[in-house]
């Protein structure tokens, strides 16, 4: 007969026993909890490839959260299950690239495009992402008898220069135009502003702008603008991926729940941080200590007493006195005592956003 091990004094170890008892419950618990947790704990987000090019505030690679339309276009992907990987193109080889994906790897969608009969036959268009100002953008030195009240309609004897990868709403498309486009819209202002020859370049308003004071801020105030349509403009999809008709599905439904005020907060940091990039600084050059500034509706510069603004506010100069950009030739401009002023935004303080004439000489470039 077997004999039972027993301990020194001759009774069973019941302690191991009761620690196992204890210890099985634990064990199985911990086992249901992973074998049962959520798969999304677990599992990452497929990616999807986006293309787009450089069309700022709306687009841009080193904007803001890339953007004000990529800004919405991946918060409404990551809403349905995408994390999204932006490319940055040419229009010309996102429109190409987008158009002959066939596969979910290839890039599956582009924007932000505006919608055209031709488009339609190659891509599926989601709701609008947002809705923009387009207007035709015109150098009054070679087009003299274009003015502020010029309609649309009588811009048939002037000639528009495209830019490639644009397709224009018919209100513009209509416009005659140079057989040879411009390569992006930075050539096409730059031509606007050098060649007698170029009439008319159309970009959205706020493209436009951007475009001129960043790369033109001497030249930017030469050229003036008629606005012209507002259009919206989409998320597209190439129709060769079958796939590609739920995913706008799925993206119009969830894009359909973004708020006025989500649009606005996106914007705002955007623009913001544009603001911030060609900010200047105003500071006092009177033993006053005083930074003077005076409001654009009281009429000329010191009509009125002037408003009072802290040393150190940041502010955009929207315009600079003509002193300040070309060569001083009358009398007048070359008197020390004659005053150049110059038009502001004020960025901070308690005079946020208005609009003010200020002595260019408290202006402290950063």
């Amino acid at each position: 007969m077997r004999s039972h091990k027993l301990n020194p004094t001759g009774k069973a170890d019941w302690r191991a026993v009761f620690t196992i008892v204890l210890a099985v419950p634990i064990l199985l618990v911990l086992f249901l909890f992973l074998y049962f947790r959520p798969a999304e704990q677990t599992a990452t987000s497929p990616t999807v490839v986006l293309a787009t090019g450089e069309y700022p505030p709306f687009s841009g690679e080193t904007l803001q959260d890339n953007g004000i339309a990529s800004a919405i276009v991946t918060s409404v992907m990551r809403e349905i299950g995408y994390e999204s990987e932006i490319r940055f193109l040419p229009w010309p080889l996102a429109d190409k690239n987008t158009k002959e994906s066939e596969t979910n790897q290839g890039v599956r969608a582009a924007f932000p495009y505006a919608k055209t009969p031709e488009r339609e036959k190659d891509f599926y268009f989601s709701e609008p992402i947002l809705a923009v100002e387009t207007s035709v953008f015109y150098n009054p030195a070679h087009t003299p008898k274009i003015t502020p009240q010029t309609g649309l309609d009588q811009l048939s004897s002037y000639k528009l220069l495209p830019i490639e990868g644009y397709r224009y709403l018919p209100a513009v498309e209509k416009l005659p135009q140079l057989k040879t486009p411009a390569e992006d819209n930075i050539a096409a202002f730059k031509q606007l502003i050098n060649d007698p020859q170029v009439q008319l370049v159309a970009e959205a308003t706020a493209v436009g702008n951007q475009v001129l004071a960043e790369h033109f801020p001497r030249q930017r105030y030469q050229i003036q603008s008629l606005p012209a349509v507002k259009n919206p403009l989409y998320l597209i999809a190439s129709k060769r991926n079958p796939s590609n008709r739920e995913l706008i599905l799925k993206f119009n439904e969830a894009l359909a729940t973004v708020t006025d005020d989500q649009r606005q907060a996106i914007e705002s940091a955007v623009l913001t941080q544009l603001d911030e990039q060609n900010r200047v600084l105003l500071n006092a050059f009177e033993a006053s200590g005083y930074i003077n500034g005076y409001f654009i509706a009281d009429g000329q510069p010191g009509d009125k007493p002037p408003v009072r603004l802290p040393k150190g506010t940041r502010a955009i100069v929207e315009k600079w006195p003509d002193a300040y950009l070309n060569a001083v030739g009358s009398a007048g401009a070359n008197d020390a005592t004659a005053t150049a002023w110059s038009t502001v935004r004020i960025l901070n303080g308690p005079l946020r956003q208005e609009i003010l004439y200020v002595d260019s000489r408290v202006i402290e470039l950063p």
